[in-house]
């Protein structure tokens, strides 16, 4: 494996190493899917409304995908179109 000028590793014959990427996010989300699984938890007992909050993005190619974050304020402040409040340091 090498290092190309923009950052990414490839194996001999050019072609980004997808693999090793994807083995690397499966053993994080592996590794913090309990934490991740507590906060969906307080989420769900703190307030009514769906955990995740999906969003529509593009990526680098221009193709859609689906976002999934957790939410950060309550259901009925979504709906109304209520932001949610940025603590600035």
């Amino acid at each position: 494996m090498e290092m190309t000028n923009n950052g990414k590793l490839t194996n001999g014959n050019g072609s980004t190493n997808t693999t090793m990427d994807r083995i690397i996010a499966g053993l994080f989300l592996i590794y913090f899917a309990p934490l991740m699984a507590a906060v969906a938890l307080l989420i769900k007992f703190d307030s009514r409304g769906p955990v995740l909050d999906r969003c529509k993005r593009r990526d680098e190619t221009g193709r859609m995908v689906v976002d999934l974050t957790f939410r950060t304020m309550t259901a009925e402040l979504a709906q109304r179109g209520v932001a949610s409040r940025v603590m600035e340091i």
